[in-house]
């Protein structure tokens, strides 16, 4: 990810975290980062790391009919409802990355150099897009999106800076991030508490069949 103003990330995180608007926060939050706030007829994808590179996108009727076909069945619950964002990413993400060239993005940052290769702000910045875009297609009623999570631990000792998509269901006010850069172009991302995954979370081998099949 884009690591040149850690401590303005930090203050920003906080000051975002007292607001009680969550719209008027992302599209603030797209503001600074130049970019216009995503349309379902148009909107920006980013790869190249921190955004560097970015692609105007258009999705054609038979691509969104394949991105919410998860969303049938109307979610009974919030549980269930994550769920269904985990596949629309996922559907997004081979849609988009066929589009863009960035299909063959692979987990995490540097295990492979490529102009098409996405860091965490890449992936942070497409996720949340992705779920404002289903948002305006009424096919979120259980949840508000906000502002990318940041966090500098993994397993209780300092890090790298991370930052990723994040959710608030609205019934509870319980934030859960919404984490791609864990897995591989088109594979559905972790949806895991924010309290959790603040403490350092990561997958373990089980949670990455794409990556461990063989082992």
């Amino acid at each position: 990810m884009n690591y040149r103003h850690p401590l303005i990330l930090i203050l920003t995180s906080l000051l975002l975290s007292c607001s009680s608007n969550p719209t008027r926060q992302v599209d603030n939050y797209y503001s600074r980062q130049n970019l216009t706030a995503p349309a379902t007829k148009n909107f920006t994808h980013c790869y190249g790391y921190g955004c560097k590179k970015r692609l105007d996108i258009s999705l054609a009727d038979k691509d969104w009919r394949r991105i919410t076909s998860s969303f049938q069945h109307q979610a009974k619950n919030a549980q269930m409802e994550r769920e269904q964002i985990r596949s629309a990413i996922a559907e997004f993400e081979k849609i988009v990355g066929r589009i863009a060239g960035t299909d063959g993005d692979i987990r995490g940052s540097f295990l492979k150099l490529t102009r098409q290769q996405h860091d965490c702000v890449d992936e942070s910045i497409n996720t949340t897009t992705y779920m404002i875009l289903l948002q305006q297609k009424g096919l979120i009623k259980y949840h508000d999106i906000w502002t990318p999570s940041y966090r500098f631990l993994r397993n209780g000792l300092p890090s790298w800076p991370h930052q990723t998509a994040t959710l608030i269901e609205r019934e509870t006010a319980t934030k859960f991030v919404v984490d791609s850069w864990f897995r591989d172009n088109g594979y559905p991302p972790f949806i895991i508490p924010l309290k959790t995954w603040r403490r350092g979370w990561q997958p373990d081998k089980t949670m990455l069949p794409e990556v461990y099949a063989d082992q």
